[in-house]
């Protein structure tokens, strides 16, 4: 500080200036940083959101050109489960019973036409989306800022579609089609009753599938002599295969244990075909059974609180934030489970069961653009 003193004047006043200057132009690079990175709406979600847009668009991407694949996957599955059913299962049910097979035919095809019914249903229904302009004379949240277009309640923009889509839930690669206000229905549908059908498959299955299971050397090691030990089953082939031609093809000599015997059990083609689709059967039924159950019972814990899978994860941030208020948060599209499983099924103007139990094309409750307050007597946020 002495040495600055002891400065002559005109110099401590350009150092003055020049310190100014910096001063200055530390505010503006800090200014211009912030207007261009910051805002009043920067939160840790949005910058996750933006660190994680360059995979988020690789995975759209990939997505959006294998969903044609993906359909074709379960399309396949599906087909290979009620082929195998009718060459195979079906049989060997008409073998112990006609009164066991009539069960079957009713049940296994009531539960097939079920499943593709509701499976290209949800693949073919468009989900609904908002009108566009002047058409769209309902209440607004928000602006889509993809679309730069308002948006309804409970819309949301598909990535993948590149459209906002009404009560959207998710996209689903595997129909290649976006899960929103009117084909939620038959989405949720065509999950339980694949679900339902690999528990029966499995279940009818069962006895027969042991019973291949662990005789599955009677097939894998098969010719023209069986024994009740694969290894010697082998070395019998073989010596079989060393006989010079033209001489007696009798079953070779040599000694085997006093507890095992050579038997003469042929087994076919069809036969070994027979042993592999009913192997693939229960365990294709079994895996995706259990996928397929616990993401039925997601959904329905969804619809039971009158939610769709992106709206759990707002009103999730929305208690959080109301409780930090010392408020409670109310989910405003609960209606109770009553009520949300009727608008969702569509069980109303005279429907009932029917139309669930068996195909039925009628639409849902409402038009996806305007939702009643659940509490019209109530209030959204209430004071704790």
């Amino acid at each position: 500080m002495a040495a600055y003193l002891r400065l002559p004047a005109f110099i401590r006043r350009w150092l003055q200036r020049m310190k100014r200057r910096v001063q200055e132009y530390k505010y503006i690079m800090v200014l211009t940083f912030k207007s261009l990175f910051c805002n009043a709406f920067l939160s840790s979600w949005v910058v996750w959101d933006t660190l994680m847009e360059p995979l988020l668009w690789f995975v759209e991407k990939v997505v959006k050109a294998f969903g044609p694949v993906f359909v074709f996957v379960v399309v396949s599955l599906v087909l290979s489960v009620i082929g195998v059913a009718w060459l195979v299962f079906f049989p060997i049910m008409r073998d112990r019973s006609y009164l066991t097979l009539t069960y079957h035919l009713i049940f296994g095809n009531w539960l097939a036409v079920n499943v593709l019914f509701h499976y290209f249903k949800a693949l073919l229904t468009s989900p609904g989306k908002p009108p566009s302009g002047d058409r769209l004379n309902t209440e607004v949240t928000t602006v889509c800022k993809k679309c730069i277009t308002p948006k309804p309640p409970r819309t949301h923009h598909c990535s993948v579609c590149k459209c906002c889509v009404l009560k959207m839930d998710h996209h689903c690669p595997w129909l290649n089609n976006c899960v929103g206000h009117y084909n939620h229905r038959y989405f949720f549908l065509f999950c339980v009753y694949i679900f339902v059908g690999c528990c029966y498959v499995c279940y009818s299955t069962y006895d027969v599938f042991l019973d291949h299971f662990h005789n599955s050397e009677k097939y894998l090691f098969s010719g023209k002599f069986s024994l009740l030990s694969p290894i010697d089953t082998i070395q019998a082939a073989a010596l079989q295969l060393r006989q010079p031609q033209g001489q007696d093809t009798a079953a070779p000599e040599f000694a085997y244990p006093a507890n095992q015997t050579l038997v003469q059990e042929p087994v076919t083609m069809w036969e070994k075909a027979q042993h592999n689709l009913i192997i693939y059967l229960f365990f294709l039924c079994s895996g995706a059974g259990a996928a397929v159950g616990g993401l039925s019972v997601w959904h329905a814990r969804l619809i039971t609180h009158g939610q769709t899978s992106i709206e759990v994860h707002i009103n999730k941030k929305e208690s959080k934030r109301a409780q930090k208020k010392g408020q409670v948060y109310r989910n405003p599209y609960d209606y109770g489970p009553r009520k949300n499983w009727k608008m969702f099924l569509g069980l109303t103007n005279g429907r009932s069961w029917r139309h669930i139990l068996f195909p039925s094309s009628h639409p849902p409750m409402g038009d996806g653009l305007t939702w009643h307050n659940p509490q019209d007597y109530g209030r959204r946020v209430l004071p704790m």
